[in-house]
């Protein structure tokens, strides 16, 4: 894989740095996503995977559905995107409480109605089930997120927590778990939108993986030139029963 190529681990530190101030950007925050409000803290906004799920998001019909911001990380960009979309109900979830505190200032800062939730995968969701799911997978493999320094790149308070980044030994462990937990939250006729990064992690691996698990891939978003994917995936039979 890409990040296991020598010159791409050494060039990566830079690269980081140089994308950083965007990331940061109220303006171009604005400009990618409408967002006038930005979260209080100097946080990175979006990745490339934010991008591709933006994409999808403005592709679909999500009148009325009720969305599921899996992950939502300090700003909930997705949620603030089916706002923008017609969802009815918008739930934003994430297992680090200090990021559910800041989803809930910035959505209700930025006039979306949703309810925000401390959640790992569907543990804090009280068995509700959604039109779709979308999650922003961690993706990138722990030992190599490491040795490159991610941990600085979230606030102290958040450093503790690698889930907004370690994806386990190979950039799977996150991937797996919603695949295996977060079908049975699905109502009748859902899909769920999956993001990650082929940069880290192998299509292919994610695509045995969908299969094993009895569920099927209908669609694929993979915007250039960067290497982010959306899969849009769905019970084989086509929904889950209500």
């Amino acid at each position: 894989m890409w990040h296991r190529n020598r010159l791409s681990s050494a060039f990566h530190p830079a690269y980081r740095r140089l994308l950083a101030p965007a990331r940061r950007s109220a303006l171009l925050a604005h400009a990618l996503f409408g967002i006038h409000r930005l979260p209080r803290r100097d946080v990175l906004l979006w990745d490339w995977v934010t991008l591709a799920l933006r994409r999808a998001l403005r592709d679909l019909s999500l009148e009325d559905a009720a969305f599921l911001d899996l992950g939502c990380g300090y700003a909930a960009v997705l949620s603030f995107l089916a706002h923008q979309r017609g969802c009815r109900a918008i739930t934003a979830a994430d297992v680090n409480a200090d990021c559910v505190a800041s989803a809930g200032e910035f959505l209700r800062a930025n006039g979306v109605p949703a309810a925000v939730k401390l959640s790992d995968m569907a543990s804090g969701l009280g068995g509700k089930r959604f039109d779709v799911i979308a999650f922003n997978s961690p993706y990138i493999p722990h030992e190599w997120g490491w040795e490159q320094g991610l941990d600085r790149a979230v606030p102290p308070d958040a450093r503790p927590t690698t889930a907004g980044w370690s994806g386990g030994p190979d950039g799977m462990r996150g991937i797996e778990r919603f695949l295996r937990g977060m079908p049975p939250h699905l109502a009748a006729g859902g899909f769920m939108l999956l993001g990650f990064n082929r940069f880290y992690v192998e299509e292919a691996g994610v695509a045995d993986l969908v299969d094993s698990l009895g569920l099927v891939v209908t669609g694929a978003l993979r915007p250039r030139p960067f290497r982010a994917t959306v899969l849009t995936i769905r019970a084989r039979d086509g929904g889950i029963d209500a």
